[in-house]
């Protein structure tokens, strides 16, 4: 379907409430969907990532023991 096969009334008409709900849940779920989808395809591509995570977190705790 192209954009000149719409009527121009149907281009032209404001949107409804329930239309820009539904849009804004759309693009919601589709930006959560995208994001979560590419943090996962990283830490499954990067075959160090558990090793990294867990040395941020014992980096963290010695910072946090060395100010106290």
């Amino acid at each position: 379907m192209l954009l000149k096969d719409l009527p121009r009334d149907a281009l032209l008409r404001p949107l409804s409430r329930n239309e820009v709900l539904g849009m804004i849940l759309r693009l919601t779920v589709f930006g959560a969907v995208t994001y979560y989808g590419i943090k996962w395809a990283m830490d499954a591509m990067d075959p160090t990532s558990k090793q990294k995570s867990q040395a941020k977190k014992r980096a963290s705790g010695t910072q946090a023991f060395m100010f106290r």
